[in-house]
């Protein structure tokens, strides 16, 4: 009798305790639940930190653009060039030095506008660039600060450039070109300022900001073509359509399909080259757009075609001299 009393007992506490607990399908069904949670907020979380990206990436942006214009205010309003070479580390440089060729260390117009001041090399990166924006040409000694390009002299640049500047204001060093050469450019040259791009962000595609080992950060970026001399627009000459000299490359010229050149990410359509920098190195990370830095200061999101095609990167090259300086319009 006592051995059936403790049986029913040991029945009773193990039912009981199988009702405090889960059945396998209960499991199974919580499982699911969590897993269809976490997919429909993962999305979201991705998308609100895109958001805070971009609104971080524009804020920097913004910076840069009042630092360009205290920059012009005290250089007889003249925007400075993409970079020069450099007479010390100090940041000095001469007219006369810069007609030689090329140079292995550079002077940026990010160190030109900042200086040695406190935040400035931060205000050229942007979160969702990969360690904040592409290395130095010539990054220096810090191995932190080497991406594709490993030189140890470092140049008078941000330490990473997540931005770039649009070459029709701000020129590549070209001041001892042809019949055509790069020249400085007056802001109040800018016949429609609110509505002409002054810099952009780069592509998180380092293939897209580099020619062989070494990034291009220094080089600014174009959307026009010559209509004869084809990427770069320094090597158009100066006689012949009387009408124009350069063209945005979404129009019906023939000579470029500009879906495919977006899309590239090698060969020299795509690099930032010595043929002429190329429009796609855009970056397209916020969505498919880029901020876009406007000359009179503000910042606004954008499709890079969009920016082609509403011609928001300018109506003629302002940094090239001689001729015919306008851009072609196919609709005349």
């Amino acid at each position: 009798m006592k051995h059936m009393e403790r049986l029913n007992l040991h029945i009773q506490a193990t039912r009981e305790s199988r009702s405090k607990g889960f059945t396998l399908i209960e499991l199974l069904v919580v499982i699911s639940i969590i897993a269809l949670l976490v997919g429909i907020l993962l999305p979201a979380l991705g998308a609100a930190r895109g958001s805070a990206q971009a609104i971080v990436c524009a804020a920097n942006q913004r910076s840069v653009g009042q630092a360009m214009m205290s920059y012009t205010t005290d250089g007889k309003d003249l925007l400075p060039p993409s970079y020069v070479y450099p007479a010390d580390d100090q940041g000095n440089w001469l007219w006369k030095d810069q007609f030689g060729g090329d140079s292995d260390w550079y002077l940026h117009w990010s160190y030109m506008v900042y200086g040695k001041q406190s935040g400035g090399d931060d205000a050229f990166r942007c979160p969702a660039l990969d360690n904040g924006g592409m290395p130095r040409t010539f990054p220096g000694n810090d191995r932190e600060d080497w991406q594709t390009a490993r030189n140890t002299k470092p140049d008078l640049q941000a330490t990473r450039m997540a931005f770039t500047a649009n070459a029709a204001l701000i020129p590549r060093n070209k001041f001892n070109g042809g019949q055509r050469q790069n020249k400085l450019v007056q802001v109040g040259e800018v016949t429609h300022a609110s509505n002409t791009i002054l810099a952009t962000e780069f592509s998180e595609n380092t293939n897209l900001v580099r020619k062989a080992d070494i990034s291009k950060s220094h080089r600014p970026i174009t959307a026009l073509r010559g209509l004869s001399s084809g990427l770069d627009p320094t090597a158009e000459p100066n006689s012949g359509f009387g009408r124009g000299r350069w063209f945005y490359q979404t129009e019906p010229y023939g000579l470029i399909d500009y879906e495919k050149l977006l899309g590239e990410t090698s060969g020299s359509l795509s690099e930032i080259n010595a043929g002429g920098p190329n429009i796609n190195a855009v970056g397209q990370h916020h969505s498919g757009k880029a901020n876009f830095l406007f000359t009179d200061g503000h910042v606004d999101r954008k499709a890079v075609l969009d920016t082609m095609n509403e011609r928001l990167w300018g109506d003629r090259m302002y940094s090239v001299t001689g001729g015919d300086t306008g851009v072609y319009d196919y609709n005349k």
